[in-house]
């Protein structure tokens, strides 16, 4: 039997925690699921916590947006173990991107290395990317979830002067 393992990103669920944590738990009783919960406020606390379950075949469930989904993807990346998501974050692109060629639950993805971190699909690079790792804006408690990325956008907008280079290897081909 498998065990199920919720990621609960209680940063991204606010105060709605316990209550998505009670439906799920009431879902797997019903499913006869045997599952626990492990709950984190930061991405550092969900990646050390996921450390105990690398040598094990577990379902492990990111609950929150695409942060959680990367964060739980990056600890255990290189497991036996299943990823699955419940989305509950301000955009879920993942979410809608698999819901549109889902066949039977199960989505087959692309990992992708990039460094020493890795990504299911998509890659971002420049303001994209830069955005989306700004605390500043994207965890920001002052400015409403549903504006954090457009106004990412424009506060990166008005300072974005620094050039990029990439370096891409795939299948033995080099491109800069």
């Amino acid at each position: 039997m498998l065990h199920y393992v919720y990621l609960i990103n209680r940063f991204q669920l606010h105060n709605k925690s316990n209550e998505v944590m009670e439906e799920l738990r009431k879902v797997s009783e019903e499913l006869g699921r045997d599952y626990e919960f492990v709950v984190s406020d930061t991405p550092e606390e969900a990646h050390k916590a996921l450390e105990g379950f690398r040598d094990k075949d577990y379902v492990i469930t990111a609950v929150g947006g695409d942060g959680s989904i990367n964060h739980v993807l990056n600890a255990i990346v290189g497991t036996r173990n299943i990823l699955a998501f419940i989305p509950h974050g301000t955009g879920n692109d993942f979410c809608r991107t698999c819901m549109e060629s889902m066949e039977n639950g199960i989505h087959e993805v692309d990992l992708i290395r990039v460094n020493d971190r890795f990504c299911i699909n998509v890659a971002c690079f420049g303001i994209d990317a830069d955005i989306a790792n700004d605390d500043t804006f994207i965890h920001s408690r002052w400015i409403p979830r549903t504006m954090r990325f457009n106004a990412g956008v424009i506060g990166h907008f008005l300072r974005y002067k620094r050039g990029r280079r990439l370096r891409v290897e795939s299948n033995g081909e080099i491109r800069e």
